[in-house]
């Protein structure tokens, strides 16, 4: 898979890869055509199946995720791992220490794993983020004045302590609310302190190296590449369904956005999501709770799978999943799921130590 060997190692020992090293250095002869084949009977060679990992909230927790990454590779052996279609279920930034080491690993992903497919999907966070730098995807077949999308929420304002300066004209009402300052300083729903603002951004700033509110310091510290990948993040992913034995665990469509659905207008969303149309000030797919939490009822019925973070929680039925056991805070996993097995992947599971144990079974069902 890697055709510098040197190149491997040093991204080894700075720590992008969190794997081991002597295992990924493993020369074979196959060519990557070859090494997503498999034989069946004799000499008929067909494409193998890859496996799709759904990865839950990371929100700047860089050491969580790199063991995460470790662990999913130890879970599904090295050849699965590096041909398996990998979606991020957004919302990489704010809460944890280390946004910018968090977006370093993810822009390198594509490079060093070149056989994977990897899917970026947008958070509500991520959104936040990339109005405030001023990046945002402009609206499909129109110019916008950003100043549009606060006349809604405009009496929260003071509550929120809205960003205020030179260009806030042209940003959009979540970039002012994620690098605002919240009048009351304590989050009475997540049982602690706000991190300045209602995104909890001020370690954004800080893995940055900019004070918080600071915009024109943040825009230069910023990496272009950075911007990059904030600018193209899909709000939507679909891929064609699975089929197996089971028939619970059985679909014939995943899609997957960051925080669910609303059960009305779904042909609607679906546009507004591929065309990324930033006009709403709010984004309900991306930013929604209760109203999104269930598989419409037409996509139930057609056996669709969707597939979401958001929501601090891991939540499992036949149709719906919620991959977000973190919630960004410090003390609690980052979780992944694989499929079609359902099987979850913790940062914290000690697959090293236990891999030549036998296999235990994992929940497949987790209250909520």
């Amino acid at each position: 898979m890697y055709s510098d060997a040197s190149h491997v190692k040093e991204s080894a020992r700075q720590g992008i890869i969190p794997v081991d090293c002597e295992q990924l250095l493993r020369q074979d002869s196959e060519s990557p055509r070859e090494r997503n084949l498999k034989v069946e009977g004799l000499g008929k060679m067909v494409e193998s199946k890859r496996v799709t990992i759904c990865v839950g909230d990371v929100h700047g927790h860089l050491d969580q995720l790199r063991n995460l990454w470790r662990n999913l590779e130890l879970k599904l052996g090295l050849e699965a791992f590096r041909s398996a279609t990998v979606i991020f279920l957004g919302d990489y930034n704010d809460r944890g220490p280390d946004t910018k080491g968090v977006l370093e690993f993810l822009v390198s992903l594509p490079e060093l794993y070149p056989e994977q497919r990897h899917v970026f999907l947008c958070g509500n966070h991520d959104f936040a983020f990339a109005a405030f730098l001023g990046v945002l995807p402009a609206p499909p077949g129109s110019h916008i004045e950003y100043s549009s999308t606060w006349e809604e929420f405009q009496p929260n304002e003071e509550r929120e302590g809205w960003w205020a300066g030179p260009g806030q004209e042209g940003i959009h009402l979540q970039g002012r609310r994620w690098a605002g300052r919240m009048k009351n300083q304590y989050n009475t729903k997540r049982g602690e302190p706000y991190k300045c603002s209602i995104y909890d951004a001020s370690t954004t700033f800080e893995s940055y190296g900019v004070a918080h509110g600071d915009r024109e310091g943040l825009i230069a510290a910023v990496p272009e590449k950075h911007k990059e990948f904030l600018r193209n993040l899909v709000w939507i992913h679909e891929q064609e369904g699975e089929e197996t034995e089971d028939p619970e665990t059985s679909y014939t469509k995943l899609i997957a956005v960051h925080a669910g659905l609303e059960s009305k207008s779904v042909d609607h969303q679906m546009q507004m999501l591929k065309l990324k149309d930033s006009k709403l000030p709010r984004i309900e797919p991306l930013a929604g709770r209760r109203n999104v939490w269930n598989t419409p009822p037409d996509l139930a019925a057609q056996k669709v799978l969707v597939v979401s973070g958001h929501h601090g929680k891991l939540h499992f039925e036949s149709n719906r999943l919620i991959i977000d056991e973190s919630g960004g805070f410090d003390d609690r996993p980052i979780a992944a799921m694989i499929l079609p097995a359902r099987e979850l992947v913790r940062d914290t599971d000690s697959l090293l130590e236990s891999k030549s144990q036998e296999p235990r079974p994992q929940p497949v069902l987790v209250a909520h």
